[in-house]
């Protein structure tokens, strides 16, 4: 009977060892196995599992619509089980899709709803991706107090984060704000000590994103 909730977390398991986009294809076909395993045996929980490896794959593979179609469907089924823990994701995603769209006031509206339903599950995780979101959102008014205030929390959070992490964090943050020579140093010590030991992870993407970005705009930044 415990069969498919272990086959169900030893791919989900297979999903956090291989999270970079190299493996994004095979992410995607094990998501969709653990979520038809989980419909099969009215397994919620594992459904949510899957689901959420979905749509973090989808959001990879930048096809929006499928996430926003996903997002409904976790949503859902996380409604119907009504536990906190699970249900702050929905949020969360929707605060991205809403960053995205340059909806900041809907990006933070729905940011402070995960950060508050995670809260009620015990989740750290939640506070830590709010923090992030809300992080972004603050640099297009360029509310420095609430910058500060999201990576003091991202950093309360993560005490043990790997310091490229935090120095390219900060120097997207000093770009993003007009200071291309500070950006510019960080950048510099990225680039020459610590580029190739950023592990190809789940935080990849994201994090080479930032870089070009932050590498584009210090290099025309009027220094």
């Amino acid at each position: 009977a415990d069969q498919p909730l272990v086959l169900g977390h030893a791919l989900a398991a297979r999903c956090d060892a291989f999270a970079g986009p190299a493996h994004l294809g095979e992410r995607l076909a094990s998501a969709d196995e653990i979520i038809t395993l989980a419909l099969r045996h009215h397994d919620v929980p594992l459904e949510l599992l899957g689901r959420r490896l979905r749509v973090v794959a989808l959001f990879e593979s930048l096809r929006y619509s499928d996430v926003d179609l996903e997002i409904g469907r976790y949503r859902r089924a996380a409604d119907a089980l009504g536990d906190p823990l699970y249900s702050w994701y929905a949020p969360l995603w929707q605060a991205a899709r809403g960053f995205g769209r340059g909806e900041l006031d809907d990006a933070r509206a729905f940011a402070s709803e995960a950060v508050r339903l995670g809260a009620q599950g015990h989740s750290q995780n939640s506070a830590l991706l709010g923090s992030v979101l809300d992080l972004m959102v603050s640099i297009e008014p360029r509310d420095r107090a609430r910058i500060a205030g999201s990576m003091e929390v991202m950093l309360t959070l993560v005490p043990d984060t790997v310091s490229e992490y935090h120095a390219l964090s900060s120097a997207y943050v000093e770009i993003r704000l007009g200071d291309g020579a500070a950006a510019r140093a960080l950048l510099n010590a990225i680039w020459t000590a610590s580029f190739n030991a950023i592990p190809r992870d789940s935080e990849w993407l994201a994090w080479l994103s930032q870089l070009v970005i932050a590498s584009s705009m210090t290099a025309n930044a009027d220094l």
